[in-house]
Parts: structure tokens; C-alpha cells; sequence
């Protein structure tokens, strides 16, 4: 925003503090993407490991169990 001299007015958004034990709250954090992709690209590309899995609502998340075979399509 700007003011009649010239100079610009910067205001700041309050803090916001996350519960990650909060359902909703992290349901709305990773909506838009996942939070944790250290985790999720260190771990051939699964979220077992990660601690938001249960209420994460990332379209990518995915749970890899290693006991599961995998099959793969043939050409």
C-alpha cells in the first residue's frame, strides 16, 4: 500500500502456529502439496515413513509395502 509521499506502507500477517496432531489443520497445509518431500523422495518415492501421512490430503502421498509384489505391465 502506498501512501500520499510516496512511501510504501508494509504491513506483516500475524503468526500462525500448526498442530500436526490437529486433523484439519494438516488436511489444510498439504492440500496444495506435500510437506514433507525429503521423505517422500528418499523413500522410493512413498510416505511410509512420514509423521502426516494419516490426515494428509496430498494428491502424490502414497503407502509402499515392501512385502507387496509389484507387477508390472507388459508390453
Amino acid at each position: 500500500m502506498e501512501n500520499k509521499t510516496g512511501a510504501y506502507i508494509v504491513t506483516q500477517k500475524p503468526n500462525k502456529t500448526i498442530d500436526f496432531t490437529n486433523k484439519e489443520q494438516v488436511a489444510e497445509l498439504t492440500e496444495g502439496g506435500c510437506w514433507r518431500p525429503d521423505i517422500y523422495l528418499n523413500n522410493d518415492r512413498a510416505c511410509n515413513e512420514c509423521y502426516l501421512y494419516e490426515h494428509c490430503k496430498c494428491a502424490i502421498r502414497r503407502w509402499d509395502d515392501p512385502d507387496e509384489k509389484r507387477s508390472r505391465k507388459k508390453k
